[in-house]
């Protein structure tokens, strides 16, 4: 979880950044109630002994996936989303007036 709670705040603002924290902490309980029957629900629809290790591994890797793509790499791409987005709400404003 210390991993996943600064990401939030590294590219939202404000409220945005207090509800992208309560999105992880969320997220994070569910995990904490979902995870421990995974294995027990592959178990069984699957005989295979090992198909509990391969569903872990692939929840893993489409979050690593996940985390590659869509969170920003550095502090100036971080920057390039916010200036979008403030362009992008410039222009909604200038529609609605």
């Amino acid at each position: 979880m210390p991993l996943l709670s600064p990401i939030p705040s590294a590219f939202l603002a404000g409220t945005a950044s207090a509800a992208g924290i309560g999105l992880v902490s969320s997220i994070g309980n569910l995990g904490g109630s979902v995870g421990p029957d995974l294995p027990i629900w592959t178990q069984a629809f699957t005989s295979s002994p090992s198909a509990p290790l391969y569903v872990i591994a692939a929840v893993l890797v489409v979050g690593a996936g996940l985390m590659f793509f869509l969170v920003p790499a550095t502090s100036a791409q971080r920057d390039e989303l916010q200036v979008g987005l403030r362009e992008v709400v410039a222009d909604r404003e200038e529609r609605l007036l």
